[in-house]
């Protein structure tokens, strides 16, 4: 039984046909959105894109999720803040590139957690927990930034980081990928906000007029929910 922590969907296979607890860390911001709306009883559908985000809406009574940059109350997106006066038993279907999609390749594994930065630590004990008990490894995830349909995934230093977090919390032996992502998260654990700030993504999202996200994301252990993937849905424990 072992830690590992892996990128994008090769990996993510071979932990799901190791038969391993998967740990899906999508800092900026599927994570992250999950974390913060399953900590108010929001119940997630990750959909990979807009059409299979309306079609789960109208499926299964959920509010389909809007871009960003359409915030208004009631309605509901990749922003964390967005879920802050969520009432408990929201159904959203959250449509993600990148988080959500690795969501839907995961199904079908014997248990799987999306993690951020923001519950890593309670993620981590949980991943490690579950494991121990079923005599399983744990894989984590960084997810990367998939930038069009059809290209491969950007390499995402922010999900690195998570995934070194929720290691870092997981009672198991690391890999060698696994030390260094707990490593490398352990050394900038005192100065998150400023490293995901100046990372691609964060750069990215800051000119959009998204800071306070990524401000958020970088809120280590800020959560203690621990988003469960069943039947297609996500829900806090």
């Amino acid at each position: 039984m072992m830690v590992h922590v892996g990128f994008d969907l090769p990996d993510l296979r071979a932990g799901r046909d190791r038969g391993d607890v998967l740990v899906l860390v999508d800092v900026l911001s599927f994570s992250t959105a999950v974390a913060a709306g399953t900590s108010r009883g929001v119940i997630f559908l990750p959909a990979g894109s807009r059409r299979r985000a309306e079609s789960l809406a109208l499926e299964r009574g959920a509010v389909a999720s809007t871009p960003r940059r359409e915030a208004a109350p009631g309605l509901y997106s990749l922003s964390p803040l967005s879920y802050q006066g969520a009432p408990p038993g929201t159904r959203v279907a959250l449509r993600s590139p990148n988080g959500a999609r690795m969501a839907v390749a995961a199904q079908g594994s014997p248990a799987v957690v999306v993690a951020g930065i923001v519950n890593a630590s309670a993620c981590g004990a949980a991943a490690g927990a579950g494991a121990r008990a079923q005599g399983r490894g744990v894989t984590v995830v960084a997810c990367g930034e998939r930038l069009a349909p059809g290209r491969r995934r950007r390499f995402a230093a922010e999900d690195f980081l998570g995934a070194g977090a929720v290691a870092a919390a997981v009672d198991l032996p690391r890999t060698g990928e696994a030390e260094a992502a707990a490593r490398a998260f352990e050394a900038c654990r005192g100065d998150l906000e400023r490293v995901l700030l100046q990372t691609r993504s964060g750069i990215e999202l800051v000119a959009a007029g998204f800071r306070d996200d990524v401000a958020f994301a970088a809120r280590h252990d800020s959560l203690s929910s621990v988003p469960l993937l069943r039947d297609g849905e996500l829900r806090g424990r």
